[in-house]
């Protein structure tokens, strides 16, 4: 089962009978699945929007979109992961190049330009952060509490192993 739990007031979670469920709020359609989305590989929960990728790689997006962060861009093309923030949405292409809608008040979008191919994403509440292939966690956006600010003696980051 992929389980989905967030900042916000809904859960979603994909059973082993590969059926998507959400609950909790649904003060802006987050928690309506729709009835179209197929065979999906993944869910995320976030703030107050939802968004699945299917196994054929679409990504799917519903919810509160105040910033256009459920606005899929229709040049995206396959995705492997996606990841919510309070306002913005990243996802992960097949081919390993990282993109970002929606709202960039703090900076959560600016993806660095020296970035490379990414493994992994995760957008938090106000910054994102992405593993690179050579294992090097890389994060930018909001650092008032130091959640940017990524340890010079972290060392390489396991895939999948950032949240």
């Amino acid at each position: 089962m992929d389980l989905s739990v967030t900042i916000g007031y809904h859960t979603c979670a994909l059973t082993t009978t590969d059926s998507l469920r959400c609950w909790g709020s649904n003060s802006h359609g987050e928690s309506t699945v729709p009835g179209d989305l197929g065979s999906i590989s993944q869910v995320r929960a976030g703030f107050s929007s939802t968004c699945v990728v299917t196994t054929t790689g679409s990504l799917r997006c519903w919810g509160l979109n105040g910033n256009g962060q459920v606005d899929v861009p229709s040049d995206l093309g396959t995705v492997s992961q996606v990841s919510l923030g309070d306002v913005h949405t990243c996802a992960l292409t097949t081919a390993g190049s990282l993109r970002c809608w929606g709202g960039n008040i703090y900076g959560d979008m600016a993806i660095p330009s020296d970035l490379g191919t990414v493994n992994q994403v995760s957008a938090g509440n106000r910054h994102t952060c992405a593993v690179t292939m050579a294992g090097s966690l890389r994060c930018w956006g909001d650092n008032r509490f130091g959640q940017s600010s990524v340890p010079s003696d972290l060392g390489g980051v396991k895939p999948g192993q950032c949240g």
